[in-house]
């Protein structure tokens, strides 16, 4: 071979290397490349939005184990509450206007609730139970505050007592009053 056939060959194999480069399209690598790209950022984005989902789920986790916990807090102390409550609140109660009438935070108003006791209404029975209404009608009184601190200390006094109907009116110096209190009690025998 002479020096002049291995130039040809040469060169018809670098002629065939160009051609073999022009014929792969260019096209499908660019295209494959941007596809590489878009599924990576995708797969980026993907990983984030995973860590932030895992994150708010472990918060909203800690959050209703939270809940559970006060949820199980207040069953245990409504359990104490009731069994420290005391048991005997619908026992029969025979001196209730007098312990209405001794719950008034001054004497104007004990004076007031002397002169107008509380009728006791007929009872309504009820499976066991018995409904007694205490009405106390026309109380005239100066103190709109002396007037529900009597209330309030009479519901705290006496056990089961409680507020069925209230009328309160002002007038030129008082205020008059009308209330009856209800409370549930066990049939006796």
């Amino acid at each position: 071979m002479t020096i002049e056939q291995g130039e040809i060959r040469q060169e018809r194999a670098s002629l065939a290397a160009s051609a073999a480069r022009s014929n792969l399209p260019s096209s499908v690598f660019v295209l494959a490349l941007g596809l590489f790209v878009v599924a990576f950022v995708a797969l980026v984005w993907c990983m984030f939005a995973r860590q932030n989902a895992a994150s708010l789920l472990e918060a909203r986790v800690a959050q209703a184990e939270a809940i559970f916990r006060s949820v199980d807090e207040i069953k245990s102390m409504r359990a104490q509450i009731a069994r420290a409550k005391d048991t005997r609140s619908n026992e029969p109660i025979y001196d209730v206007p007098l312990r209405l009438q001794n719950a008034a935070p001054n004497q104007r108003l004990l004076a007031a609730l002397q002169s107008t006791p509380a009728r006791e209404s007929p009872l309504s029975k009820d499976q066991g139970v018995a409904q007694k209404k205490f009405t106390i009608t026309g109380i005239q009184h100066e103190s709109i505050d002396d007037l529900m601190a009597w209330i309030d200390k009479s519901l705290a006094d006496i056990k089961g007592l409680e507020v069925e109907s209230i009328d309160l009116t002002p007038s030129a110096n008082n205020w008059s009053l009308t209330i009856t209190f209800s409370r549930w009690e066990k049939k006796e025998g």
